[in-house]
């Protein structure tokens, strides 16, 4: 059995793409605060020829609208990973979104 050792999708690789809506970010403005749960996703050894999911969720801890443009799997990853939902979201304050890598 061959396998083939996936990269890992991590919060750093998606910290560069979520852009964040709402306030200025002065202590005193409504903020959305972007999180991701499980920090990171592990796909271990997968057999060439099979495929895996897991999911991950994008919180906003904060008091606003957390608005996410894209969600991109880190630089060097495969292009074969698959990454729903493809387009832009929202995520209101105290609520998340489940990602499916």
């Amino acid at each position: 059995m061959r396998t083939r050792t996936l990269l890992a999708l991590s919060a750093a690789c998606l910290s560069g793409v979520l852009a964040c809506g709402g306030g200025g970010g002065d202590g005193g403005s409504p903020a959305p605060n972007a999180t991701l749960t499980p920090a990171t996703l592990s796909f271990g050894a997968v057999t060439v020829g099979q495929s895996a999911a897991l999911t991950a969720q994008v919180g906003n801890t904060g008091t606003a609208e957390l608005s996410v443009t894209a969600v991109t799997a880190c630089g060097g990853s495969s292009a074969a990973y698959v990454i729903v939902p493809t387009g832009a979201f929202t995520v209101a304050a105290g609520a998340s979104q489940t990602l499916t890598v």
